[in-house]
């Protein structure tokens, strides 16, 4: 599960409700959750938030982030999830400055080639055109033709079968 923004906030409370109610989720279903600069699920200890279940939900995010189940990407000179609301240092990959600040293209920069696992698969780079499948050249699509049809069978369209007049 990945979001940016305000989806990796929502994955990671995404991430903790699933954990809680099927704790083998991270084993069957889902490997990792991946948040690009997200703001951190609350971890203080209000009224409100223990009322709201968000303490938990935050602390519980944190203790999947530690885990490595969950992995948070953070753009250094972010201008809208700046460091009072991004999460805690220790669980986040800083990824340097972009010139996007805040938009997600900031992640498909080249400084992100240096970043260990961050390129899956055959891709190299992210900041230049990546890996083609050659298999892809040989896919075609084809218009769909009607077939004919016996005038003796009905049609699967529901108003052709109806008489006018």
């Amino acid at each position: 599960m990945t979001g940016h923004s305000l989806g990796g906030y929502l994955a990671q409370i995404a991430a903790v409700e699933d954990y809680q109610k099927y704790p083998d989720f991270y084993n069957h279903v889902l490997r990792k959750v991946t948040t690009f600069s997200a703001p951190k699920v609350i971890t203080s200890r209000t009224v409100w938030n223990a009322k709201n279940g968000f303490w938990d939900v935050g602390l519980e995010s944190r203790k999947l982030a530690v885990s490595g189940k969950i992995k948070h990407y953070v753009v250094d000179n972010d201008n809208v999830v700046t460091p009072l609301i991004h999460n805690n240092r220790d669980i986040v990959t800083f990824t340097g400055n972009s010139r996007f600040k805040h938009r997600s293209r900031g992640y498909f920069e080249s400084p992100m080639n240096d970043i260990p696992n961050f390129n899956i698969g055959k891709q190299a780079t992210l900041d230049k055109h990546g890996y083609r499948d050659p298999k892809l050249d040989k896919v075609r699509f084809f218009k769909k033709q009607a077939l004919p049809r016996s005038s003796s069978q009905p049609s699967a369209e529901p108003m052709e079968n109806i008489a006018l007049g």
